[in-house]
């Protein structure tokens, strides 16, 4: 009666550490950030805030640049100083905290003034 009091047991809880594992899988899985993309033209870039404003046909977009986002004017890598007022991009970002994280920008070669 001992042994089977134990088997039950440790039977019981291996289903439920089973259990908790495929419910954290679940939760990772909805908890997936959510990729947003943009395109229009930049209306405003601030290097002392590490933003750039693109205004799109929804209205304006105020992304937050750091250290991760991939910057490419005419095919080339850049950083925020490489980013004009008026240039035509397209962007990536996703919700980070209160803010608008951006991915990637990428500006248009043709808009890009030399």
């Amino acid at each position: 009666m001992r042994k089977l009091s134990y088997l039950l047991a440790g039977l019981l809880l291996t289903m439920g550490l089973v259990g908790m594992t495929f419910g954290a899988t679940k939760s990772a899985a909805k908890s997936a950030e959510k990729v947003y993309a943009v395109k229009g033209s930049i209306s405003a870039v601030d290097t002392a805030a590490s933003t750039v404003t693109v205004k799109a046909a929804k209205g304006d977009v105020v992304l937050t640049v750091d250290a991760n986002t991939k910057i490419k004017v005419s095919g080339q890598s850049s950083d925020l100083n490489g980013l004009k007022v008026g240039d035509s991009v397209s962007a990536t970002y996703k919700n980070s905290e209160s803010k608008k994280l951006a991915l990637s920008i990428s500006v248009k070669a043709s808009t890009q003034k030399k």
